[in-house]
């Protein structure tokens, strides 16, 4: 049999070529938008330590071909080494975040922890041994050998394969099929290409993670494609319940109350009321189907169309105060005036006299917020969240905001003082 460890041309081919595979990976990492997601990120950092790994072999391959420098060979040889620890690590953070994402109920990061120890220990030898040569040296003639405490990585490298082995089969009910066979064909090939050692080693092994990485590749992309799916579906069934929920009966009975009232009192008035009550309306149904998302200024604007609409009703007993410090960001129709309309039946509650309702926009570290307050009874946030019932209004909005623009809801509330929502969304970037 001959030895592929002496055929320096064809090891330097093969490993180009995988570079070339790994960095192609890497692009279809970095240009698809899903790339946010906890499991991509880890498998974006793999991606590329498997190419700084397939980097580090490759220039040790070239130096046995062409000239020697011993100081470049240690540095090749610490790409090699290094590249390999910190893809091990970030691969098993990748399987617990994927099998996460896919709702496997308490996930326990404490294997990933007590690996993340090992392979910095690991990695502070890896370096030091361009100075000291524990793990590796440089012979006489210029090649990369074993060193003297080389049997350290001999007993790592197993067991880090053997934990995400393991890992990957005590979470194979949370995978399909292909998916488990996938993430197991990671640590197994590895091991598998370890007993070709005598006559071809280490390209095989490199060859196999790079294969597996690209299968890793196809099962996440289906995997996001199947979410972006379901993600379509619930927002389209939460855009008609929110329509649906947004023109409340009792907001529509007070409205041709007011109307009817205004026609003996103030005609003008009672004109310039269905004028704007025909604009609400309006408003909500134009955006029942939206699939994106709209300026906040736009939204802004029905926001006050429906509390123009509400102050005729209450007159003074109602005062709404406007903080916008910025409207230069987007935002899922009909996603403010919801939390408004349940800030007015709240603060009107527990107003005796005057009730407050407050909008603010800002800037933030990340993105944008808008917040909306109001001063009436409030509510106790874990009662509600414990009651049984279906909270339509704000679920819809919730599940809008995260799947259109990454956004998120937070409800703050206190018994006697009043209500706070808080709406974070990313920045533009």
């Amino acid at each position: 049999m001959p030895n592929f460890n002496e055929m320096i041309e064809l090891n330097i081919g093969l490993l180009v070529f995988a570079i070339l595979v790994t960095f192609f990976i890497l692009l279809g990492c970095v240009g698809y938008k899903s790339r946010n997601l906890s499991y991509m990120r880890n498998f974006v950092w793999i991606v590329c330590m498997n190419l700084v790994m397939l980097i580090g072999e490759c220039g040790l391959w070239i130096m046995k071909l062409s000239f020697k420098n011993v100081w470049l060979t240690k540095l090749f040889g610490f790409f090699s080494y290094g590249g390999g620890t910190i893809m091990a690590l970030f691969y098993l953070f990748c399987i617990l975040s994927f099998v996460e994402e896919r709702g496997a109920p308490d996930v326990s990061y404490r294997s990933a922890y007590l690996m993340r120890i090992v392979c910095g220990c690991y990695l502070v030898l890896v370096f030091l041994s361009m100075f000291n040569g524990m793990l590796f040296q440089v012979d006489a003639h210029g090649n990369l050998t074993d060193g003297p405490y080389y049997w350290i990585a001999w007993l790592i490298d197993p067991m880090i394969l053997l934990i995400e082995i393991l890992v990957v089969v005590h979470y194979r009910k949370n995978l399909s099929r292909f998916g488990t066979i996938v993430m197991l064909n990671f640590g197994l090939v590895s091991l598998l290409t370890t007993g070709l050692q005598s006559i071809w080693y280490p390209v095989p092994e490199l060859l196999a993670c790079t294969l597996a990485l690209l299968l890793m590749f196809m099962l996440f992309y289906w995997e996001m494609a199947k979410n972006l799916v379901e993600n379509e579906r619930e927002l389209m069934q939460s855009q008609m319940s929110l329509a649906i929920s947004q023109i409340q009966p009792h907001f529509l009975y007070n409205t041709l109350s007011t109307i009817a009232e205004l026609c003996r009192k103030d005609s003008a008035m009672a004109e310039e009321v269905t004028n704007r009550f025909a604009l609400y309306l309006r408003g909500n149904l134009e955006h029942m189907g939206d699939s994106f998302p709209v300026e906040f200024s736009k939204e802004l604007k029905h926001v006050q169309t429906y509390l123009w609409i509400e102050k005729i009703r209450f007159q003074e007993e109602l005062q709404v105060v406007y903080d916008i410090q910025t409207e230069d960001f987007i935002i899922p129709a009909l996603t403010v005036q919801p939390l408004v309309e349940n800030a007015v039946k709240h603060g009107m509650m527990g107003s005796e006299n005057v009730c407050t309702i407050t909008i603010r926009t800002k800037c933030v570290e990340r993105g944008y917020q808008v917040i909306i307050e109001d001063d009436g009874c409030g509510f106790d946030p874990e009662q509600v969240k414990n009651d049984g019932r279906k909270h339509i209004g704000i679920e819809s909005v919730r599940s809008r905001l995260k799947f259109m623009v990454g956004g998120t809801l937070t409800v703050k509330s206190a018994i006697g003082k009043g209500t706070t929502v808080i709406i974070e969304i990313p920045g533009k970037e």
